[in-house]
């Protein structure tokens, strides 16, 4: 599915597009997984910086994990059912809603990131 592969982009790209901007160097041969979390901890989106000594803060770790999950979990969505393989015979697609859940998943992360982004780089003297 096209939308599948194109949500991985998206991810990809915008991490990429954070660390550029912050003039991060990372290897150009990282997977989702690793540039996600490069990118995240970038700009203080690490479950492991949260304090999770409060109710909140607890919180925040648990959802800022599940968002480096999205990365490997849209990564092997790709792999098996994206357009960048070859299919066997065999193969059966997903249904359309798994396409949707990607590109949905994908745009809220996207979103998060790059307004976490914004609102530390407006925080940082000029």
């Amino acid at each position: 599915n096209i939308a599948i592969g194109k949500a991985k982009e998206l991810l990809e790209s915008c991490c990429k597009t954070i660390l550029d901007d912050q003039c991060i160097v990372y290897d150009d041969n990282l997977d989702l997984t690793q540039l996600m979390k490069q990118a995240c901890m970038s700009i203080g989106l690490d479950a492991r910086s949260m304090d999770k000594s409060t109710k909140s803060g607890n919180i925040a770790a648990k959802i800022l994990g599940n968002l480096g999950a999205i990365s490997q979990g849209m990564a092997e969505l790709r792999n098996l059912y994206g357009d960048g393989h070859g299919k066997t015979r065999g193969f059966r697609p997903l249904p359309q809603r798994y396409a949707d859940l990607a590109v949905g998943v994908s745009v809220a992360a996207v979103k998060f990131m790059r307004d976490t982004y914004i609102e530390r780089t407006k925080q940082q003297p000029q």
